[in-house]
């Protein structure tokens, strides 16, 4: 194995161990990271040299998975409800991290005024009012809020114990189909 292998590992075991932590804490030390992760606080510290590096990287990671879990969904075939539902499940694997990376405090307003707004998704929740799987008269932005709103509720249903990851994720997909379908 090369040296750049396992530090490529290790870097993303840092960021699944520092997901899981900061989605739950946000304000988690350098070192409950590294705790977490398994490793010296100097190998953090070398992947990431200050607390902000490994907070953008976060960021950066949960964009990227954002963009494979887009393509990955719209290009399974059916009803663009149908990818948004696939899609919907992939961003639940990966609730911690999105969590981890979206969900800080103060970015109420940057999401209220549209900053973070989604191209791809708008672009599917259209498609879904095009061929009849999403209720028309649903604006686009409406229905990308009812989708995250509820997946941050199926996190803290399964974060808090109340729910396994299995029903959490059937309530979020059900309740997220009977509410953008057509009546």
């Amino acid at each position: 194995m090369s040296r750049g292998a396992a530090g490529r590992r290790t870097k993303l075991a840092i960021l699944d161990a520092a997901a899981h932590l900061v989605a739950r804490k946000a304000n988690a030390t350098m070192a409950e990271v590294a705790d977490a992760a398994g490793v010296a606080r100097s190998t953090v510290h070398r992947h990431f040299p200050e607390r902000g590096d490994l907070v953008d990287a976060l960021e950066d990671y949960a964009n990227s998975e954002l963009v494979s879990a887009h393509e990955r969904s719209a290009s399974a075939g059916g009803t663009a409800l149908d990818a948004l539902l696939r899609f919907g499940q992939e961003l639940f694997e990966k609730s911690d991290l999105l969590v981890a990376a979206y969900g800080n405090p103060g970015r109420e307003t940057e999401i209220a005024d549209g900053q973070n707004a989604d191209p791809a998704l708008n672009a599917l929740i259209l498609k879904g009012q095009g061929d009849g799987s999403i209720a028309r008269e649903l604006p686009a932005a409406w229905v990308a809020q009812v989708l995250w709103s509820l997946f941050y509720a199926a996190w803290l249903m399964n974060a808090s114990s109340r729910m396994s990851k299995h029903e959490a994720l059937g309530m979020f997909l059900e309740t997220f189909t009977r509410a953008v379908e057509p009546r």
